[in-house]
């Protein structure tokens, strides 16, 4: 019954939508109030109720609707684009300004921004050339994107960035220490939350991204120094207390204007990289990556489309390939019980021939910036295995992103000291990543020729994974935002990590096999490492106490038998990575 309403529902919008095509207003607006009568709550009818309002020029009664649809979805972007028009046929340009600038940053990776930006674009000229008096309105017209640096998660911090999102102000937060969500109770008014692991990547980062405003909270004389040095224009002003105009007027006299990479240039790559995305049963989001893809301004890839879709979403992902005809398109059809690292291991050995190869989730993103600015950095040094940009994650909407993966580049000559080094703390996830193909493919050969002595456990797995890829080669980190996650999508299948191991007694195990494949490893690359099985066992506690963060007094290991799992457990339950229904 559901089903049959939501079809009933989709024919009708596709009427209304005809009808206004045809401008046929008043067979439109008689079919409108009709399904408002049935179902009150469709934003999408609100939109089109307003544009019905707008075609008949009674922009007063449009804006009604459109605030009224603002009310139950206030992120939409249809509806945020309507009523900046509205507003600006009523010369309310500050309005219009922040409406359009709402509908950019509502959902900045599922539209094609060309056209918002434009309009953004359009209307600054309109301003400019008509607005004399307004001195607000030409200071806001400077600004279009805000860093804060925060050292104290400062709460009034975040009242601040409030303020400026009601004129749909970009604002992004740099961090250190406790994450500014701990003292955010709804709304997120940050599109990005970075966070602080080195001031130089912070500051190339800064400039990569032209922000026209840095607001440094709580930072030290060091810091602001330092920050003068590398010819950083920064305000530190508290401006909390002042009214909206002072900090706006603040903001346009502490405009950066030295960092202008409008006119960034690129070269063409068209033929060097691969972009493999595996899917399953997830035809919408396939839809979604390939159109994000087919949106790149200057990068036409090529896109191997690896496909274990059961058969209604394998025929509709068919149908969306079928459309995307400006870049070349590779699909492989599987069956539904491969495994992934199957799918990567057919992909790599067989499919690949680009120089450079990166993977894709069917519910991710890759920037495009991210993936040109690596190629430039493997093109111009040959001793590197691959480039990292940033990966942040959203669990909502895209307007809102959060970095969850700080990474620093790993370039020591000796493996074991780039293993070492990343198991000091954090251990980055390393599957999105530019890779050279040749290297990659190697080490894909060499998994698929000892797939029986991996760890059976999936989380094992992945880690060793990582770790093989940074024995591999050196890996670059570039301060540029590579992946995006949909991290609003749950997952599709549920994994034992290392607590469940810990219980049913498969953890050393799965260490002895983790071990013995990393010393294959070596060998297999013709590096010979000086007491291997004590550098192994070390990296591997360092990566239980520093990662893991499970207390060292309860790390207890024996050379042939392995770990003390009664006492492991009892300090996994001090760790982060227990979990509360175990």
């Amino acid at each position: 019954m559901e089903q049959s309403l939501e079809l009933f529902a989709k024919q009708i919008k596709e009427n209304i939508k005809f009808l206004i095509e045809k401008e046929k207003i008043a067979e439109a607006t008689l079919l409108i109030n009709d399904y408002l009568r049935l179902i009150s709550s469709d934003i999408e009818i609100y939109s089109m109720k307003a544009i019905v309002h707008i075609m008949q020029g009674e922009f007063e009664e449009a804006k009604n609707i459109l605030n009224k649809g603002l009310e139950f979805e206030p992120k939409n972007y249809d509806l945020l684009y309507n009523l900046a028009f509205v507003y600006e046929v009523k010369e309310d340009y500050l309005q219009s300004l922040t409406f359009y600038r709402k509908a950019l940053r509502s959902n900045y990776y599922d539209i094609d921004r060309t056209e918002v930006e434009g309009k953004i674009k359009q209307l600054k000229a309109i301003v400019r050339d008509g607005v004399r008096n307004d001195l607000f309105l030409s200071d806001i017209l400077e600004i279009d994107t805000i860093l804060f640096i925060d050292f104290s998660n400062n709460e009034q911090v975040n009242e601040l960035a409030v303020r400026l999102l009601n004129y749909g102000l970009v604002v992004d937060i740099a961090y250190m220490g406790v994450s500014p969500l701990m003292n955010l109770k709804n709304s997120i008014p940050y599109r990005k939350i970075l966070g602080i692991t080195n001031i130089n990547d912070l500051i190339e980062y800064v400039r990569y991204y032209d922000y026209d405003v840095v607001h440094l909270f709580s930072a030290t004389k060091e810091i602001e120094s330092y920050f003068k040095l590398k010819h950083v224009q920064f305000t530190r002003a508290n401006i909390n207390c002042k009214t909206d105009s002072e900090i706006i007027e603040n903001y346009r006299k502490n405009r950066n204007k030295q960092y202008a990479n409008n006119n960034r240039h690129y070269e063409r790559y068209d033929d060097k990289i691969t972009i493999v995305i595996p899917t399953y049963n997830r035809s919408y989001y396939l839809n979604r990556t390939l159109n994000f893809i087919n949106n790149y301004k200057y990068l036409k890839p090529k896109v191997l489309v690896l496909d274990s879709s059961e058969e209604g979403n394998a025929i509709a992902n068919e149908k969306s390939i079928e459309k995307y005809t400006s870049y070349q398109i590779v699909y492989k059809r599987y069956s539904s019980n491969i495994r992934l690292i199957d799918k990567f291991d057919i992909a790599l050995l067989e499919l690949v021939n680009t120089e450079y190869v990166i993977f894709c989730f069917d519910d991710d993103y890759l920037t495009e910036e991210g993936i040109l600015e690596s190629i430039k950095i493997l093109d111009s040094d040959k001793a590197l295995f691959s480039v990292k940009g940033k990966n942040l994650y959203y669990p909502i909407s895209s307007e809102n992103l959060i970095e969850y993966d700080w990474f620093e580049t790993l370039i020591d000559n000796n493996p074991i000291d780039r293993l070492k080094k990343i198991t000091q703390g954090f251990v980055a996830n390393l599957v999105f990543q530019v890779f050279r193909t040749k290297e990659y493919k190697e080490l894909q050969f060499f998994r698929s020729n000892i797939n029986k002595l991996l760890p059976k456990n999936e989380t094992f797995d992945e880690y060793l994974y990582h770790f093989l890829k940074i024995i591999t080669g050196k890996i670059k980190k570039i301060n540029v935002d590579l992946n995006i996650r949909d991290q609003s999508i749950p997952r599709t299948q549920i994994v034992k990590n290392f607590p469940h191991l810990v219980i049913d007694g498969t953890f050393n195990e799965n260490y002895h096999a983790f071990c013995d494949v990393l010393k294959r490893y070596f060998t297999f690359l013709g590096q010979e490492i000086e007491n291997i099985d004590e550098e192994i066992e070390m990296i591997f506690i360092n990566f239980l106490a520093n990662f893991l963060k499970i207390p060292r007094q309860f790390i207890k290991i024996n050379k042939k038998s392995g770990f003390d799992l009664r006492v492991l457990e009892a300090g996994m339950r001090k760790s982060w990575v227990w979990p509360s229904n175990l």
